[in-house]
């Protein structure tokens, strides 16, 4: 799960497949840190960077707090795992 359009119903058809086959879901929350294109005089401050990554990780967060709340209401033995990348 990225946050982008089709999610849903790709978490919808992994439910479904893991009901199937009555097995274990792992689900991976992927958070991108972007970095903010340089600038004329140089690249940003570092906690410039720093605000942009930690809201780029709030919403991985809610992302992931999504994903938790639909296994749970779907029952199934799961687990949800947040990486980031670059």
């Amino acid at each position: 799960v990225s946050d982008v359009p089709g999610d849903r119903e790709a978490l919808a058809v992994a439910i479904d497949l893991a009901r199937h086959h009555d097995a274990h879901l792992a689900v991976g929350v992927t958070v991108a840190l972007s970095t903010p294109p340089p600038v004329e005089y140089g690249p940003f401050p570092a906690d410039i960077y720093a605000q942009v990554h930690a809201t780029e990780r709030e919403r991985g967060a809610r992302a992931a707090a999504w994903v938790r709340q639909e296994l749970l209401r779907a029952g199934l033995p799961a687990e949800v795992r947040q990486t980031e990348t670059q």
